[in-house]
């Protein structure tokens, strides 16, 4: 949840049947005027995120007010509009507005805030004395590497001493497992029915947790998700749950 979705062209040939999964987004252009080839921009495709190593191994993100500082200074528009080449667009929820889950209101008002002086202050505020933030990515993802490449930069802006640690795909995945060694994951989740409601969840709660600190609020929202007879009710502890990870800067 640098929680925004982006987009997949595809490129269809009626006459033979053959297509392309994903095409840059020049190339579609350059096609989409063409009378053999059909364009389809599928929306949503993936989300993508950031993680934060609320953790003890996390060093400066172990800090509540650097996480909230790290919100405030990532300018998500643009890091998708570089990152995507303009097929994206900006959500603040952890549930596509296609779900029933959707939230209209919840970690809206954190999110892409893009204000390196509010970032500025809430260092300060927050004892911040240059720690290193880590970022760590994969070099095998074009867009999910821009994306911690652009999120550096901002970081940086906003005075923190930021740096950009990469890995292939299954390198990056272990440290992330790490309790130390680095301070943000970014990636992206997949379609919505992929993960969904009750999938996503699952990346902040257990003892395998992605932001390296337990949090008992999430785990009574979760299974209260997973409980309650009603739609209302588990909706109402998804947008608790999400409220938490929203309100503690676990995630982007």
């Amino acid at each position: 949840r640098l929680r925004t979705v982006t987009g997949v062209q595809t490129c269809a040939l009626p006459i033979s049947g053959h297509f392309s999964e994903s095409v840059p987004n020049q190339t579609a252009k350059r096609l989409k005027d063409s009378k053999d080839i059909q364009i389809v921009t599928l929306m949503p495709w993936s989300m993508a995120f950031a993680i934060l190593n609320a953790g003890p191994g996390g060093g400066g993100t172990a800090k509540l007010g650097v996480r909230r500082a790290i919100q405030a200074a990532v300018d998500a528009d643009e890091i998708m509009l570089v990152s995507t080449d303009g097929v994206y667009r900006l959500d603040h929820a952890f549930n596509y507005p296609e779900s029933q889950y959707f939230s209209a209101d919840v970690g809206k008002a954190v999110y892409n805030q893009a204000n390196p002086a509010k970032a500025k202050q809430l260092l300060a505020e927050a004892g911040y004395a240059g720690e290193e933030i880590v970022v760590i990515t994969t070099s095998q993802i074009a867009i999910v590497k821009a994306q911690a490449e652009i999120a550096v930069e901002q970081l940086k802006a906003a005075g923190m001493k930021a740096r950009v640690a990469v890995y292939d795909t299954p390198g990056y995945i272990a440290q992330a497992g790490k309790p130390d060694g680095w301070n943000i994951y970014i990636g992206e989740f997949g379609l919505a029915p992929a993960i969904g409601p009750y999938g996503l969840p699952n990346f902040w709660t257990g003892p395998k947790n992605w932001q390296k600190l337990e949090d008992a609020a999430l785990e009574k929202s979760f299974s209260d998700l997973k409980s309650k007879p009603t739609l209302a009710e588990r909706k109402a502890a998804a947008d608790a749950f999400y409220a938490r990870v929203t309100d503690q800067g676990y995630a982007i």
